[in-house]
């Protein structure tokens, strides 16, 4: 498995770092609102088109071609999202870092593998499970948007 969590995700990352995965694998990519709220880039000035719906439009239009992946984006809800920082989990190893994934070779930076994942991992479980969680799936995000 694979977890990104970057509040800052965006279809940058989603086309430079989950495509380039080249053995079929579960993928979860956790952001924040903020972000899939922010008008699209890709589409111009005059598109009301968001980076959420993007995504969204994208990962439908790759389905056919990523036999084997699946891809799930979740959602992190409320005034300010309540990860800040970024983390890459990948099976059991957590890695941290300080800055959003984009910049990984761009600027000094650094990815620094966790001495006890289990702390972040716990913390993922805790959120998932809780009713009145602040992450939500893309889907549920989606629709709460459309209302």
């Amino acid at each position: 498995r694979v977890i990104i969590i970057d509040p800052f995700f965006t279809t940058k990352e989603l086309f430079d770092f989950v495509l380039a995965i080249q053995s079929p694998v579960d993928v979860t990519i956790i952001t924040s609102k903020d972000v899939m709220n922010r008008r699209s880039e890709l589409k111009g000035e005059s598109s009301t088109e968001t980076i959420g719906d993007e995504i969204y439009t994208q990962i439908l239009n790759l389905k056919g071609e990523l036999i084997g992946h699946k891809i799930e984006i979740k959602v992190m809800t409320g005034k300010k999202p309540f990860i800040h920082d970024r983390f890459l989990i990948i099976d059991d190893e957590v890695w941290f870092s300080g800055n959003s994934l984009n910049n990984i070779g761009n600027r000094l930076s650094m990815l620094i593998r966790l001495p006890n994942p289990d702390e972040i991992l716990d913390i993922l479980k805790e959120l998932e499970s809780n009713p009145e969680r602040r992450i939500e799936t893309m889907e549920e995000w989606k629709n709460k948007r459309e209302r």
